[in-house]
């Protein structure tokens, strides 16, 4: 009896071992099942505020776009207005003589210079007249028209 007393004894605690370690497994399992409920809404709110947060961004450039991409055709515009406009210069300056604008300019410019030496050397010749002589000789000849007899006369 003795041995089966020993069996017996050792399935009870065999029984027993085994009823706690399934009641320790279902303690286990209920805390996998919590974390797992407490993960899942968890991540449900990390999808919703990634949700939200993609929402808004979408709005956000949507709204960029919508004041960008008006500057940029406004700016498109005006850079084609500017090319068009520089293009007429480039075809403007093609037909352009320059050369010969350039030899027209040299020209003027020897023109003026020759002026410029004919009146300097006028001016040389006015201020080496003498001005006191042809003062004097003004007056002599004033005092001949007035009197042109009597001067006669006085003098000869």
């Amino acid at each position: 009896m003795t041995d089966s007393n020993d069996a017996t004894v050792t399935t009870a605690t065999q029984a027993a071992a085994q009823a706690v370690e399934l009641t320790q497994v279902k303690t286990l399992l209920l805390r996998l099942e919590e974390q797992s409920a407490a993960q899942t809404a968890l991540a449900k709110k990390r999808l919703f505020w990634s949700r939200f947060t993609a929402l808004f961004l979408a709005v956000a450039v949507a709204l960029m776009a919508g004041r960008v991409i008006p500057a940029v055709e406004n700016t498109l515009s005006r850079a084609d207005v500017t090319l068009d406009h520089i293009a007429i210069i480039a075809q403007q300056l093609e037909a352009a003589d320059i050369p010969g604008v350039l030899d027209n300019l040299n020209q003027t410019l020897n023109e003026g210079r020759e002026s410029l030496n004919e009146a300097s050397e006028s001016i040389q010749e006015i201020s080496a007249i003498d001005f006191a002589a042809l003062n004097a000789a003004i007056l002599d000849l004033q005092k001949l028209v007035k009197n042109p007899l009597g001067s006669i006369f006085s003098r000869g």
